[in-house]
């Protein structure tokens, strides 16, 4: 499913440096909405954004890559979230829990091959700015890491 850009912003809110011009995404999850396993083994960017709107408070949002979108966003991020263990980022957790999960949506960037996922992460991180330190995401880092993915949030599923 593809959106347009309005309608990625009537979701996000208008706090985030969206351009018009720019490729439209596609929805992955949002409340029971959910294409996420149509996505295993897919290379890609995502973006986890909320549909709150605070005149106070700008809008943060997570930009991410994954080599299994499925697995990333689902296991790693929305299952840990929800048991309220998700150790990579504790403001997006608090966040999470004060707002619950019907509140966020998870957007499809960009998909690519395996080689040139970190580079096309590093693509959108230079272009939103989703930094803690800014006030306009849940990213710690400028540069692209590369995470050990722990076990923990696995457990109990």
């Amino acid at each position: 499913m593809q959106n347009t850009i309005e309608q990625l912003m009537l979701c996000s809110g208008k706090y985030i440096n969206w351009q018009p011009h720019t490729e439209n995404y596609t929805l992955l999850v949002s409340g029971d909405y959910n294409v996420l396993p149509e996505y295993k083994t897919v290379c890609g960017v995502y973006m986890c954004s909320g549909l709150y709107e605070s005149s106070k408070v700008n809008l943060p949002i997570y930009i991410g890559s994954a080599f299994d979108l499925h697995k990333r966003i689902s296991y790693k991020h929305i299952n840990c979230l929800n048991k309220g263990i998700h150790d990579h980022c504790k403001v997006l957790q608090a966040s999470w829990a004060r707002r619950g999960e019907d509140q966020y949506v998870w957007w499809l960037l960009e998909s690519s091959d395996s080689d040139s996922v970190r580079s096309l992460e590093q693509k959108y991180l230079n272009y939103y700015k989703p930094f803690i330190d800014t006030g306009g995401g849940y990213n710690f880092h400028e540069k692209v890491e590369k995470f050990n993915l722990t076990l923990s949030c696995f457990e109990n599923l």
